[in-house]
């Protein structure tokens, strides 16, 4: 059962206030957390070049692991997680760490990956970008357990392009759940799930109505560019360089948990954000509506499902303190198709 915390202090964003049924956790030692995850024991907060393990039953701080640096037990670049069934593993640019439960360092290994890592039974799936004939290719990889490809399953184009245009979304998901390989395509709405070998099992592939991409949003992006990178150049390059889209994609991004996919798509209602629910055989459970508190269309916050709760961090600007905000999952009576997303 998740605590129930109160705080009289309410985050500025667009003015939206939380439900009744939030639960807001304060974390004073965060600073720059962009990744999390959680399963009935603790939820991990990567942060900078650390990872903090933090009960669940609590949200009490339980160990800081790793710090900036190249020995033992520290990362170079941005770690991140995976809780595996008898330990934790950590991967960073160039190596990969396993932690007891506790949190100790048992062992590292070197590779040659800058991707995260997810480790499928003895064997790892991570990403990689090269550059082909006309442009930059990412594709996701199956790896040996000396992180040698032994399987490339799939290939798409990059969001950065040979003539340095950039496009303005990023469709990046790839995950390991119940011994199983899940991952999207980088166009249409297609989420393949794989055996631990690389071999497809299941497509789920949709064709839903496109939700146009306005002037609007474009300004509402380049506002939150602007508030978050002033100064430093990066608000002029996005507007010389991004492909502006007619369209925005159909897939926002995805979670597995519990033995489910979670879809989440740019269509909204009500400030909350679409959620499409698929078990792992690619039967769609439900079609609901979470409370992601984005500042605009390219700025999603960090979030993990787990055990059909919503856990997002969000940076409380009043009191200059970031907060894990907690939701339940709503599971409404709506079960309509994506394919009816226009009756909205």
């Amino acid at each position: 059962m998740i605590p129930v915390l109160f705080c009289t202090a309410f985050l500025m964003f667009k003015s939206m206030l939380y439900p009744q049924s939030s639960t807001i956790i304060p974390l004073k030692e965060s600073n720059n957390p962009y990744y999390l995850i959680a399963n009935k024991d603790f939820l991990l907060i990567a942060d900078n070049h650390q990872v903090r393990m933090y009960a669940l039953k609590d949200f009490k701080l339980v160990k800081a692991i790793g710090r900036k640096g190249e020995g033992p037990g520290e990362f170079r670049d941005f770690p991140y997680p995976q809780i595996l069934s008898d330990s934790i593993m950590i991967s960073s640019a160039y190596k990969v760490a396993f932690f007891d439960l506790s949190g100790n360092l048992i062992k590292e290994q070197k590779t040659r990956i800058t991707y995260p890592v997810k480790k499928i039974n003895g064997k790892y799936v991570s990403a990689s970008v090269k550059r082909g004939k006309d442009d930059f290719y990412l594709s996701y990889n199956l790896y040996d357990a000396d992180f040698t490809i032994e399987k490339m399953f799939y290939k798409g184009k990059w969001m950065i392009h040979k003539n340095r245009k950039k496009d303005l979304f990023e469709i990046y998901f790839f995950d390991v759940h119940d011994n199983k390989i899940i991952f999207t395509h980088r166009e249409g709405f297609q989420i393949e799930v794989l055996d631990e070998k690389g071999n497809n099992l299941h497509t789920i592939k949709m064709d839903p109505p496109k939700i146009p991409f306005t002037d609007k949003d474009m300004k509402q992006i380049f506002e939150d560019i602007d508030i978050n990178f002033k100064n430093n150049g990066h608000f002029q390059s996005l507007k010389k360089r991004t492909i502006i889209p007619e369209y925005y994609p159909d897939i926002r991004t995805c979670r597995a948990a519990n033995g489910k996919i979670y879809v989440v798509t740019y269509l909204k209602e009500n400030e909350r954000s679409e959620c499409l629910i698929f078990n792992l055989e690619g039967k769609q459970l439900k079609r609901t509506f979470i409370p992601l508190r984005d500042t605009s269309p390219i700025n999603t916050p960090p979030f993990t499902i787990y055990n059909n709760h919503l856990y997002q961090l969000i940076e409380n600007f009043d009191e200059e303190q970031w907060q894990l905000v907690i939701d339940p999952i709503p599971w409404s009576e709506n079960t309509l198709p994506p394919a009816a997303r226009d009756s909205f």
